[in-house]
């Protein structure tokens, strides 16, 4: 029998990947398909087999493991290794991805990382797992939180100052995790008790051009991990989904679960 592939590409924010990766998984658990990740886009970078990879699923790591003849969308058929950018949101009708609403046969099936996805997070910790050298890299970074933590979403969102002052009336002192300088100071200088533990140090964001990507994409899973399982968290923008999908995989317990990530009174949620 010919293996049929899921391509899941990448593109948009963590939260955003997770999503898209679960009903990827989810399409190649119910149709018996293998699946390839393909994060080699200029924000993520480094791959995602370099930090994931699955148990108890199907997959190839390599593009060159895909042998097929017809694709979905018609658009991949001679781009299937070109990665997802920027570009993906002008294509966006010709990526257009529902399978499971509308089958079709084709040895392939490629999601854009963008667009339509269904997502369960009971599944996903199921099967998506950290390489052990990465988990050993995040679990020396992780620490126990004496404080609430508050995520300082700024970067593309506007700060609406309403919500700023809740949440320093809510947790006025905090570790503090970001991917903006100027938000970080600004806490600081507002409550100096407060600390700082974003990976970055400086709440640096990841996208800094001049910042090694492995090291950025390290500090970012730190940071997404001390949100999962912190015992009180808070967020300045609701609409955060590295935030949200941090503390929903935290709840349900057993997140990208990995032994080494579960010992003492690390990711104790987990």
């Amino acid at each position: 029998m010919t293996t049929k592939y899921i391509v899941s590409k990448g593109w948009e924010g963590f939260g955003d990947r997770l999503q898209c990766l679960s009903y990827c998984v989810n399409s190649a658990l119910r149709y018996n398909r293998s699946l390839y990740v393909d994060w080699n886009d200029t924000i993520w970078q480094e791959g995602f087999y370099r930090y994931f990879h699955f148990e108890d699923l199907p997959f190839v790591t390599s593009d060159k493991d895909i042998k097929y003849s017809t694709i979905y969308p018609s658009f991949w058929k001679h781009k299937l290794m070109l990665p997802a950018n920027a570009w993906v949101y002008d294509k966006k009708n010709e990526l257009e991805f529902e399978p499971l609403k509308n089958l079709h046969y084709e040895d392939v099936w490629v999601h854009s990382g963008i667009g339509y996805r269904e997502y369960d997070f009971n599944r996903l910790p199921k099967h998506l797992r950290l390489n052990d050298d990465i988990a050993q890299e995040i679990k020396a970074r992780l620490i126990d939180f004496d404080l609430p933590v508050v995520h300082l979403r700024g970067t593309d969102r506007l700060v609406s100052e309403s919500k700023w002052v809740e949440l320093r009336s809510t947790a006025p002192t905090a570790w503090v995790i970001s991917d903006d300088k100027a938000l970080v100071d600004r806490w600081m200088a507002e409550s100096p008790e407060s600390k700082v533990f974003s990976s970055t140090k400086e709440g640096v964001t990841h996208f800094t051009e001049d910042v090694n990507k492995h090291e950025m994409n390290l500090a970012l899973l730190t940071d997404f991990f001390a949100i999962a399982s912190a015992d009180t968290a808070y967020a300045l923008n609701d609409d955060s989904l590295f935030f949200s999908m941090a503390r929903l995989l935290g709840r349900i317990g057993g997140a990208l679960q990995n032994p080494l990530l579960k010992k003492g009174n690390v990711c104790k949620n987990f």
